[in-house]
């Protein structure tokens, strides 16, 4: 568990629960799988007597995506619970007052949190403080002012490492991390760092994060969806998110399992009648099923019949991309022609077209625009020296026919 190897220590319990009867194994699987991955092969009849019984029938009854209510309230109330009860039921309560926006309540349940509890997750609970503190403005908003902020945001590449260092209190709020700091989104994020996906899930609450947010939340937010919910509901998140190297592996990568499931191309073709940012990211990734499939017909179509995609740069991008497939070449330089102020894609393709066709002078223009972007792009610097030489052997030719 100190790991996050929750499904091999969540199998474990549920063996010893299955083998032996034992409550806290079978609480501890209770617990874990509605903050990590509902388990939905539990039944009533595992259940062992004991002063625990009715406490987990109650978390055995409790619906999906829910963390708490009052019937759990009235059984900690009786005070007949074990230690390892009592600790279960003090992080659903926190888990239950976060989702429903009492930021209060969930301090002073985390504030007034006692040893056992705390023990269950400790980076979490004083990430938690410390995050609840800071947005009701108990905290000073302190930040880092030298470069020892930058330093820091090197180090973190993932929620776990983000978890840990919002926890340490000897650290100051980076400036960085400001815009996650002051949005909902935080309790998810930290959530995520501990762990806790199907808790995470449920706190998420913005299907578009600000460019502002790490790259590694909707990263690590994709994969929470790709395995508690499914790849589909996984792209169709990812499509959304500004843009970012790391997703658009996962984007590509996804697209790749699920190319051939007829399950996902039905849930994309629904997806792409809404209007909304999601029904715009699923009407692109539906076009770039089938640009795998090679069915640039029916790419085309998705492409060009939604208003709003074909209204974006990505979907003019994509629109461009699928003509030069089919082979249009003159549709594609002038769909990438209006655009190559905007596009990196337009300025690669124009930039390859002016080189094939020895046009020096453009293709060095749209290669340097793009070294702009890409500064150490190495294929980019190797294409600039390719086309100076080609330049200069031009010029020499062109005075040697003078």
């Amino acid at each position: 568990v100190r790991q996050q190897q929750f499904p091999p220590a969540i199998a474990l319990w549920k063996e010893n629960a299955a083998r032996a009867q034992q409550g806290d194994s079978l609480l501890k699987v209770l617990f874990w799988s509605r903050v990590v991955d509902p388990d939905r092969k539990l039944a009533l009849e595992m259940l062992p007597y004991g002063s625990n019984r009715a406490f987990m029938s109650y978390l055995l009854s409790m619906p999906s995506g829910q963390f708490w209510n009052q019937r759990g309230s009235k059984l900690v109330d009786r005070g007949q619970l074990s230690p390892l009860a009592f600790s279960v039921a003090h992080w659903l309560k926190v888990v239950d007052a976060l989702k429903s926006g009492r930021e209060h309540s969930a301090l002073e349940l985390v504030a007034h949190a006692d040893s056992s509890a705390i023990s269950l997750q400790p980076a979490l609970h004083k990430a938690l403080f410390r995050t609840l503190r800071y947005r009701q403005r108990a905290l000073p908003i302190e930040y880092y002012r030298d470069s020892a902020s930058d330093e820091l945001q090197l180090k973190v590449a993932s929620a776990e490492q983000f978890l840990n260092l919002v926890a340490d209190s000897s650290l100051p709020i980076a400036p960085a991390w400001q815009p996650l700091m002051d949005s909902p989104e935080i309790f998810s994020a930290l959530l995520l760092g501990a762990g806790w996906s199907e808790a995470a899930l449920n706190l998420h609450g913005e299907e578009k994060y600000l460019p502002e947010f790490p790259e590694w939340l909707a990263l690590a937010m994709t994969n929470a969806l790709k395995v508690n919910r499914d790849e589909v509901t996984a792209l169709v998140f990812a499509a959304q998110q500004p843009e970012n190297p790391l997703l658009a592996a996962t984007i590509a990568n996804l697209l790749k399992k699920t190319k051939d499931s007829d399950i996902a191309l039905h849930q994309l073709q629904a997806i792409s009648s809404y209007t909304s940012d999601r029904g715009t990211a699923a009407a692109w990734l539906l076009a770039l099923n089938y640009i795998e499939k090679g069915r640039y017909d029916l790419a085309q179509k998705a492409a060009v019949g939604h208003a709003r995609l074909s209204l974006t740069l990505q979907g003019q991008e994509l629109i461009a991309r699928i003509a030069a497939l089919q082979g249009d070449f003159i549709s594609a330089e002038k769909y990438y022609g209006a655009i190559v102020d905007r596009s990196s894609e337009a300025k690669s393709f124009l930039a390859r077209k002016a080189f094939n066709e020895k046009n020096w002078e453009q293709a060095r223009l749209l290669t340097e625009a793009l070294l702009q972007l890409y500064p150490d792009n190495a294929l980019l610097l190797e294409n600039l020296q390719k086309i100076s030489k080609e330049q200069v052997k031009a010029i020499g030719e062109q005075f040697g026919q003078d």
